[in-house]
């Protein structure tokens, strides 16, 4: 509890509930009950060696199932609402990272007031968006970046500018650079990287084609696999093409005047997407 990063946590979670409104003790409360509640969620959360395993992070349910596992959490609705045009029931097979994480978060939610569970998504709503707000805001966000981190000055406007952009207009900028560069390195940089790749490939199926430890089938589904195998260097051709792109970035909204709306449309925009 004494941890400097905690701390440090918890004096940001207090300043940004005092920029809101909150008076001090209020605040100061609020940041306790939050940290509480994240660190109970963070016992229960799969590590990242388990969430790197594609055999352990791939269970195959129907959302009725995931329903009998955690009754008190209406996963049918939450589903219709992430993906209205998805046609989601309860027959629907999706797949699940972590059937004990969803029983886990299920019997928290229903030990936790609802007070408290309101005051943690308005917490993850704010703390996604407080960079983006005025500089009282921001300057908050850089002290506890400062604690975390020891970088001791602020993103550079057009560092963070560019990284704005970065995130909702990739594969715009992505084709922008690809189109200043020199054809030539370009095409030179593709030739060595698919030889190597190539080279790695046929040098897996010898080892695989050799193995004891696959049975025929298995080894014959390697095999198979890493026939299939190609690499894509640098930008596909149809990230070059502005019809393309049109079509892809064509329900984000933008306008010239009003940074945190375009904000806002953004984050509306990746979430549909």
């Amino acid at each position: 509890p004494n941890d400097s990063s905690i701390q440090a946590y918890q004096t940001f979670m207090k300043d940004s509930a005092q920029l809101f409104g909150a008076p001090s003790p209020d605040a100061a409360k609020f940041a306790i009950d939050m940290f509480n509640f994240e660190k109970r969620i963070a016992e229960i959360t799969p590590d990242s060696n388990y969430m790197r395993n594609p055999v352990k992070v791939n269970n195959k349910m129907k959302v009725k199932e995931l329903r009998v596992m955690s009754i008190n959490i209406p996963w049918l609705e939450v589903l219709k609402a992430c993906y209205p045009n998805a046609g989601v029931t309860e027959e629907t097979e999706i797949l699940v990272a972590s059937p004990q994480y969803t029983a886990d978060i299920a019997v928290i939610m229903s030990t936790t007031d609802r007070g408290s569970l309101n005051n943690y998504l308005v917490w993850k709503l704010v703390h996604k968006f407080m960079p983006f707000l005025s500089k009282a805001f921001t300057q908050v966000v850089d002290l506890y970046r400062n604690h975390l981190t020891g970088a001791q000055k602020p993103t550079q406007r057009w560092q963070f500018c560019a990284e704005t952009t970065e995130m909702f207009f990739g594969h715009l900028l992505n084709s922008l650079l690809f189109q200043n560069q020199d054809s030539s390195i370009s095409q030179n940089r593709d030739g060595v990287v698919q030889r190597i790749f190539v080279s790695i490939r046929e040098a897996a199926r010898s080892r695989v084609s050799q193995s004891h430890s696959l049975d025929y089938y298995g080894r014959q589904a390697a095999l198979d696999k890493l026939h299939g195998m190609t690499i894509q260097v640098g930008t596909p051709d149809i990230l070059t093409d502005r019809k393309f792109l049109k079509i892809m970035y064509k329900d984000l909204s933008v306008q010239k005047t009003d940074f945190f709306q375009n904000i806002q449309y953004g984050m509306s925009f990746i979430r549909r997407r």
